[in-house]
């Protein structure tokens, strides 16, 4: 099953459950709470994020951030921690963390926090984008294939039988010529 299926599933049951969910791409969450002027604004959208029974953060370390985005990420981590659920989902290992989070000092601490008590969930495989990516390539170039060829078959058809059209004159021109008495 697709990540985005699997988190789907576990926002779903949340929801049925009569959990607040919130599902949200990392740079997202990050990006909006960064845009916060002072820490009035900063804290009311930080309790935001801490307050959700299950957080999903999709996607985190698909870009870089600076030591600002990793304090945030950190904040809300640690607002969270032993208090509610957090569903974190990334291509890269721990131990590279710190390859999207340069110099933050934070970030063996924020995995320690989200590895706590918590269960790692390993996909995997190829991914399911890159499969269906290539069905439709393949797909795309079997009609590709079949529209080459079939202007070829259709001049055969045109040469070998004459059309409905010329039929029906033929026709028409014979039935004449009988009823004429010829």
């Amino acid at each position: 099953m697709p990540p985005a299926q699997v988190w789907g599933c576990w926002n779903g049951y949340a929801l049925t459950a009569g959990l607040r969910t919130r599902f949200i791409q990392a740079s997202q969450m990050l990006h909006e709470l960064a845009r916060q002027d002072g820490e009035i604004a900063l804290n009311r959208c930080l309790k935001k994020y801490c307050n959700y029974d299950l957080l999903i953060i999709d996607e985190l370390g698909n870009l870089d951030y600076g030591k600002r985005y990793a304090d945030l990420l950190f904040a809300v981590v640690g607002g969270r921690y032993l208090k509610r659920s957090t569903i974190v989902t990334t291509n890269t290992i721990f131990q590279e963390w710190n390859t999207f989070f340069p110099n933050a000092m934070c970030v063996t601490t924020l995995v320690d926090k989200l590895m706590h008590k918590s269960e790692l969930v390993v996909i995997k495989g190829k991914s399911y984008r890159e499969r269906e990516a290539t069905e439709r390539a393949a797909a795309r170039n079997k009609r590709r294939k079949e529209q080459k060829t079939k202007p070829a078959i259709d001049e055969k058809q045109k040469n070998e039988e004459p059309s409905k059209s010329s039929v029906g004159r033929i026709t028409k021109s014979t039935s004449q010529k009988n009823s004429k008495g010829g």
